[in-house]
């Protein structure tokens, strides 16, 4: 869990650093709590080594504007959780522009801080599930409801997703199978080498599956009861299902 808290306030700063730390050990969470003064210093951290998924932000931040560093992060399309901070409700209204997830009032009010993040949480937890990963030294972050499928191809997991874009980084498809089954969208192995996201298919046969993609991915002979006994469980009659 990386968390950013970027005020120009040192004081403020400080004080949400310890009780956020203090709450997510309490509550067994392995956290990275970064602190910025400055919202470029925040920014180049981004950029450096990754989006985080929560951010404290204040509205004022020195001589920048919180709501346009979000909008920046927004067309970005990076994926996170924003929690203004401010003092002062005239930019409450502007600030829902950029979508921020809550709103954290000054003078903080310990039991607030503690359910910001506890929604923080839970909201990454059902809404933004993703699979984060490092390739070529870059951090990346992947919405899985973009997923349509993973393959592994020797050492490399290749993800395809709705958009087009395919990502890789290096990984046993075990592994990465055992993190999907934790996660609320539905996979399955179809073969030694593919998991699909069982929202993206269009049809299962006994032979194969199509993607919403006009992928035809063929199901592995060893596969094949396994995989008939999943679609059943998790679909019933709601798709088109043959099987022999």
């Amino acid at each position: 869990m990386r968390i950013a808290i970027c005020d120009d306030e040192k004081v403020i700063v400080k004080y949400l650093h310890e009780k956020i730390e203090v709450i997510l050990c309490e509550w067994n969470i392995n956290s990275m709590i970064f602190d910025f003064y400055d919202a470029n210093d925040m920014i180049y951290e981004i950029e450096t080594t990754g989006i985080f998924d929560i951010i404290y932000m204040d509205i004022e931040i020195g001589s920048e504007n919180g709501i346009n560093i979000a909008d920046i992060l927004n067309q970005r399309q990076y994926i996170y959780t924003l929690i203004f901070i401010s003092q002062y409700d005239t930019y409450y209204r502007k600030a829902f522009e950029v979508q921020p997830f809550w709103f954290l009032d000054k003078p903080f009010d310990d039991d607030k801080i503690r359910l910001s993040l506890k929604k923080a949480l839970d909201n990454i937890k059902y809404k933004y599930e993703t699979i984060d990963f490092y390739f070529a030294k870059e951090f990346y972050r992947v919405l899985i409801d973009k997923i349509i499928y993973v393959q592994s191809s020797g050492r490399t997991i290749n993800i395809i997703c709705i958009d087009d874009k395919v990502y890789k980084y290096y990984d046993k498809l075990s592994s990465l199978e055992a993190t999907l089954k934790n996660k609320k969208k539905k996979f399955i192995r179809i073969n030694r080498s593919v998991c699909v996201n069982t929202d993206y298919v269009t049809k299962f046969t006994s032979e194969n599956v199509k993607m919403i993609n006009g992928e035809i991915i063929n199901i592995g002979i060893t596969y094949k009861a396994k995989v008939r006994d999943e679609i059943v469980n998790i679909f019933g009659r709601k798709l088109p299902v043959y099987f022999k």
